[in-house]
């Protein structure tokens, strides 16, 4: 039985909340004003009053790639195309989603803070979606676990570290992890749909069959 219907449903809350978070926390001041003070709070604990490349800006490109080359092996370790393809779609999704809101969502100049931190963020939004791609493709269990916490581990210290570095205020990295669940969760139902289309004709065919009994033996 295809359980299409629970990824389907966590794609539209995913998106559902992706929308409100970026209504209430960018598009209102009061949203605005809070996010900006969370994130002065978060930089001001780390010491930092202004936008600085910082750490992050130097590791950035390094923890991608070994995010990405860890997520690789978790996935070409499965041994299964559809694995393969579900891991893919997740990445695709999620990373051209975040380029593509990050340029048509701004952040409505509304008298607080400055504009250059932009929703979603790319950065979390590109960790995120790799995190949540080899967690899914890891197998159920105990391997599963290892691989979440090695791989979200790294993820969410990029999340603390864009917004104590002010590149991105919380929303823009909620927005992004929601993205990142979004991708996936989109990735599910269309694997599943596939499945379904691709065995449909086998089972109509037995469902022929059933209704009119078995074709009678060759004879002669």
């Amino acid at each position: 039985m295809y359980r299409i219907d629970r990824p389907l449903i966590a794609a539209a809350l995913s998106a559902l909340a992706f929308a409100m978070l970026y209504l209430g926390a960018v598009g209102t001041p009061v949203g605005q004003f809070i996010d900006q003070e969370v994130m002065n709070r978060v930089s001001g604990a780390a010491g930092v009053d202004v936008p600085t490349r910082g750490v992050l800006g130097d590791l950035q490109v390094p923890i991608l790639l070994a995010l990405a080359v860890a997520a690789g092996a978790v996935v070409l370790a499965r041994h299964s195309l559809r694995v393969w393809v579900e891991a893919f779609l997740t990445l695709g999704v999620g990373v051209v989603a975040a380029v593509a809101l990050k340029v048509v969502l701004p952040r409505p100049e509304l008298g607080v803070g400055p504009l250059l931190n932009s929703f979603p963020s790319n950065t979390v939004a590109a960790v995120a979606v790799i995190a949540v791609a080899a967690t899914v493709a890891a197998r159920a269990g105990s391997s599963r676990a290892v691989v979440a916490l090695t791989m979200l581990g790294p993820a969410v210290v990029v999340s603390v570290a864009v917004v104590a570095q002010q590149w991105h205020r919380p929303a823009d990295v909620l927005g992004a992890w929601l993205l990142a669940g979004f991708s996936a969760a989109l990735a599910r139902v269309l694997c599943l749909a596939a499945d379904w289309v691709a065995e449909l004709p086998a089972a109509m065919t037995a469902e022929r069959r059933r209704a009119g009994g078995r074709p009678a033996a060759h004879r002669g």
